[in-house]
């Protein structure tokens, strides 16, 4: 999973981040500039990962830390202007700062598919996921699903769907399975089972 902010610096291009802004996938970046994922061998462009030591997405951009995909194959443009390229992609990150963080650090991650539809939604705060994380798979067992974090725990109900009629719904507390699990196989067969803290209560199952 690609951290906020990530972007590619390319050798002629220099950085390139996904035209929607909140994407931050290094693939998805790629594909959207049409750029060949799977030769490392002629290394024109090198992924990269901006984002502050202390989590802290409201500090300055300037400060935050760099980390660099492959480091055992950077190109030799790259080390060569690498302070260079690495400050460029803290004002890129800077720029999204500008236009997705708000106020109380909290922040969006969007995944898209090649045809530009959205497969994943997860809000963030602090660096941690938090609030909602939504996603939708589309293919022949497509399927729906969202959760609920609270500073980077499962925190709330756990929901989804999928497209042969299976579901389920679990409900967690700081991380820990708390309360009813419940669900429904593709074959009409179902299932509840409670749990407490994480244990499973042995005179609540259903299955």
């Amino acid at each position: 999973m690609c951290k906020p902010f990530s972007c590619v610096a390319h050798k002629i291009h220099g950085i390139l981040t996904h035209p929607m802004g909140d994407c931050h996938d290094h693939t998805s970046i790629l594909s959207s500039h049409k750029i060949n994922d799977e030769n490392l061998d002629l290394r024109w462009f090198v992924r990269l990962e901006i984002h502050p030591g202390n989590n802290n997405y409201l500090s300055d951009c300037m400060d935050w830390n760099v980390t660099v995909d492959e480091t055992d194959t950077l190109p030799l443009w790259f080390c060569d202007d690498r302070e260079s390229i690495e400050n460029n992609a803290r004002k890129s990150a800077r720029i999204w700062q500008g236009k997705y963080v708000h106020p109380d650090g909290s922040y969006q991650n969007v995944n898209y598919d090649d045809d530009g539809k959205v497969i994943n939604v997860r809000n963030y705060r602090d660096g941690n996921l938090h609030g909602k994380y939504e996603w939708w798979v589309m293919n022949s067992n497509g399927s729906w699903g969202i959760s609920n974090y609270r500073d980077g725990k499962l925190h709330g109900k756990y929901k989804w769907v999928n497209s042969n009629g299976s579901w389920g719904i679990k409900n967690y507390r700081d991380g820990k399975l708390h309360g009813k699990y419940e669900w429904v196989n593709s074959d009409g067969s179902w299932g509840i089972k409670k749990y407490r803290d994480g244990k499973l209560k042995e005179n609540d199952i259903n299955a």
